[in-house]
């Protein structure tokens, strides 16, 4: 069998470079038109047999996975049965499925039939430094797929698929009955954290951040980052207890005055620690219906000072018909949760508007637009000749959403890295208005290995 410890060579263990927002905007749009030309060329029938096909390509993403095929394969080229003989399987299946898979680029083959990784297998091993082998894993679960084969029921009748298929919520049902899928979800959010936590860092401001609490964030992975990038900072886990119970392996080894980890629900009043300068909260908002993402919102907002800023980390969903990740993330949530959604720009607004006030920025080029309560959130902010900032019509691709810092009711759009009558005037408004505690939405897009 292949040892848990085995290593990748050293350039393959730094993390990938993550390539600036407007190019990897551009990238997207690229790639969106060429895939709608290349379908244009196929005949509807066909493209509708290929898509199906699919289902074909996540589970044998799912078998490769939990048979740990890319730790087996060398570092150089590997046949299908030395592969078999590693891992414990048939040659023939395992030539058939590598076969598969190095047509749909998940390896790559040579002419003399030896399998080797290329970039996205090597994205499979469990000690890739983001490796996504535990999403491709609760991805292609059996007890998942039993939840998808109900996914008529929210569609058709307005009920839960995860209940019909489970007896019960799903959220209930890992908790309960089966800790084993609990623990293939936790891990799954594990490897979105890895990929988010560099995110994080770019585009948040840590100077001066004396201590962070992350709601709702399991094992700590993603505070870990922030606490790496801000070595003076301290930091607090809130998660239930059979999850953040795990946050010793990820924070341990930080100083023990460092970390803390709590154990408690969001949905309580109360059990948000209060007293941290920030507050983050990753794929959290997504899975509540917007009553229950109120709660959790009243509830961290109850915990914050009037110094404190919110940091959400959720997606946008762009309604026009373009590629988005978050369409296929909102069939996720629509199967999987009870009430989850992904939320466009004016739904956003309208969860938000009712319970604190907010601006919205875009950390590329790091521009604020202060919003009225009542203000639709449906504009970017771009910086204008005079420093201010013109709100403009969002670029697609824009998937994530950092929710970021206090502001007054009425503060006005205002650029914060250009000009400083800009910077005075934003100053005399945030002293002439109350202040009551809100957030920022930062939105942006994210590398080529996922999203947040």
């Amino acid at each position: 069998m292949v040892r848990e410890s085995e290593r990748m060579p050293r350039d393959e263990q730094r993390p990938p470079r993550i390539p600036p927002t407007p190019v990897v905007r551009r990238a997207f749009a690229l790639r969106s038109r060429l895939r709608r030309a290349a379908d244009a060329m196929i005949p509807p029938q066909g493209l509708a047999a290929e898509r199906t096909f699919l289902l074909a390509e996540i589970k044998m993403l799912g078998v490769v996975c939990e048979l740990r095929i890319p730790e087996a394969i060398d570092n150089g080229a590997t046949r299908a049965g030395a592969i078999a003989d590693r891992v414990g399987a048939q040659a023939d299946a395992i030539e058939r499925v590598l076969r598969f898979l190095a047509s749909r680029g998940w390896f790559a083959r040579k002419r003399d039939g030896r399998y080797r990784l290329n970039r996205r297998s090597r994205a499979l091993r469990s000690n890739d430094p983001q490796s996504l082998r535990d999403w491709v894993r609760f991805m292609a679960a059996d007890w998942h797929w039993n939840i998808w084969n109900q996914a008529i029921r929210p569609v058709r009748d307005g009920t839960s698929a995860a209940t019909a298929a489970l007896g019960k919520p799903f959220f209930d049902w890992v908790h309960d009955d089966r800790p084993d899928a609990g623990a293939t979800f936790d891990a799954a959010m594990r490897s979105l954290s890895s990929l988010a936590g560099p995110l994080v860092v770019q585009a948040v401001e840590l100077d001066g951040v004396a201590s962070i609490c992350d709601v709702g964030g399991g094992t700590g992975r993603l505070l870990r980052a922030l606490l790496d990038a801000a070595p003076a900072a301290r930091g607090t886990v809130l998660d239930l207890h059979d999850v953040v119970s795990g946050a010793g392996d990820v924070l341990g080894d930080l100083p023990a005055h460092r970390w803390n980890a709590t154990a408690g629900s969001f949905f309580e009043p109360g059990v948000v620690p209060d007293g941290h300068d920030r507050y983050v909260m990753q794929a959290i908002m997504h899975d509540w219906p917007d009553d229950k993402a109120g709660i959790i919102l009243r509830n961290v907002r109850a915990a914050m000072s009037p110094d404190s800023r919110l940091w959400v980390i959720d997606s946008i969903l762009d309604p026009a018909q373009r590629d988005d990740i978050s369409k296929a993330v909102d069939m996720l949530m629509l199967t999987l949760t009870e009430g989850g959604r992904e939320r466009t720009q004016n739904e956003w607004a309208a969860l938000l508007d009712e319970r604190v006030p907010h601006r919205v920025t875009d950390p590329a080029p790091t521009a604020h637009l202060g919003l009225h309560p009542r203000t639709r959130l449906n504009t970017r902010a771009k910086v204008g000749r005079q420093g201010f900032a013109r709100p403009t019509t969002p670029a697609a691709g824009d998937t994530a959403w950092f929710i970021d810092e206090r502001v007054s009711e009425g503060t006005s759009v205002c650029a914060r890295a250009h000009g400083g009558e800009c910077r005075r005037r934003l100053q005399r408004e945030r002293l002439a208005a109350a202040r009551p505690r809100g957030v920022v939405i930062i939105h942006g897009t994210v590398g080529d290995r996922g999203s947040v």
